[in-house]
């Protein structure tokens, strides 16, 4: 049995030097084009990457972020990011998801030309610092003083209490900060896309998307912000990279017998309309609606009907446009043609 598949890094346009590419990548990566569309990709061992310990995972990661970051870095002004971990079976699949997704990354590599990620990251400079300076804040120690006056011991939930002021105060100004950042970078950036906070330290951790003639002068801005802040805050500029935060694509792929079963369960023809499958679900829906029907049969029905016609508004808006774009073809052998396509990211 097979287990090798292809991996994908990510395309490019046509028109680089993909021998000095590649001399930059290692010998293990190569390119297959479709029309102007360049695939990176290597040849890989099939595996389920959901059960990867954490060292594996991060070792992938790791070499997929390094050939992206060296694609960049060969010269290639518009690189378009493929989602960690996409192993198709084949070449044939590789031109399928191609072909289907070419107008997807067409667009893309228009909206990431010339542009570059900037990741910023702000902590407090001295985290201790400002817990000792908010544990004088007057609501704090006014909240602490009314605990304190009924006698006997401090309860864990009066120390509960406590903790949800003081992080709600240290949350406020580490909200002002943050704001008074974005507003100070937004004008040098495309786009802005905030990532999660990973603990109280951490002040800001958001990615901006700039022209890559921009960032001098970014990092002119991060500096007068520093100043600002009379050194409360440490920054850390992480770049300039693909646009990973704003324009990564994956992989989107059906199961045939699922889009089989919703178009039985709505009762539709093997060419349809987005007005008949909105239709449909809008009849069955009413006859079935927890509201209207009582009993456990119809609450069923009814979540089969919402799954059946979220499956197929999904199919629709992934599957390979056709000449006639308002006909939906639910046929088995058109369905098989379109299980397999491209997405942004969220």
């Amino acid at each position: 049995m097979n287990n090798k598949g292809i991996y994908l890094y990510g395309f490019i346009e046509a028109g680089y030097d993909t021998v000095k590419l590649l001399n930059t990548l290692g010998s293990d990566i190569y390119t297959v084009t479709f029309r102007d569309v360049i695939a990176v990709v290597s040849d890989m061992e099939k595996i389920d990457f959901t059960n990867l310990n954490m060292e594996s995972l991060a070792q992938l990661l790791v070499h997929h972020q390094k050939t992206i970051e060296g694609i960049m870095n060969s010269g290639c002004t518009a690189v378009v990011p493929f989602r960690l971990g996409t192993i198709l079976n084949n070449k044939k699949d590789l031109l399928k998801i191609t072909e289907t997704g070419y107008e997807l990354i067409s667009d893309t590599f228009a909206k990431t030309e010339n542009n570059v990620e900037l990741d910023v990251v702000a902590t407090w400079s001295d985290f201790g610092g400002i817990i000792e300076k908010f544990s004088q804040h007057p609501d704090i120690k006014d909240m602490k003083e009314k605990i304190m006056s009924k006698g006997g011991n401090v309860e864990q939930s009066d120390q509960i209490e406590i903790g949800k002021l003081f992080k709600s105060k240290i949350d406020e100004v580490r909200d002002t900060f943050a704001a008074r950042i974005t507003e100070l970078l937004s004008p040098l950036s495309k786009e802005m896309k905030a990532h999660e906070v990973m603990n109280d330290q951490m002040v800001l951790n958001t990615a901006f998307l700039i022209k890559g003639k921009m960032q001098e002068e970014f990092e002119n801005i991060i500096n007068a912000i520093d100043e600002e802040f009379k050194g409360e805050l440490n920054f850390k500029i992480v770049g300039p990279l693909p646009c990973y935060s704003f324009y990564t694509i994956e992989l989107k792929e059906f199961e045939y017998d699922l889009i089989e079963e919703a178009r039985n369960v709505l009762s539709l023809s093997e060419v349809t309309s987005a007005k008949s499958i909105k239709d449909a679900f809008r009849k069955m829906a009413k006859k079935y609606h927890p509201d209207k029907s009582r009993g456990a049969d119809n609450s069923a029905m009814y979540t089969r009907v919402s799954n059946a016609y979220r499956t197929l508004v999904d199919y629709s808006a992934h599957s390979k446009k056709t000449e006639f774009e308002e006909s939906i073809f639910l046929g088995k052998e058109d369905v098989t043609e379109n299980l397999m396509s491209l997405k942004m990211k969220d």
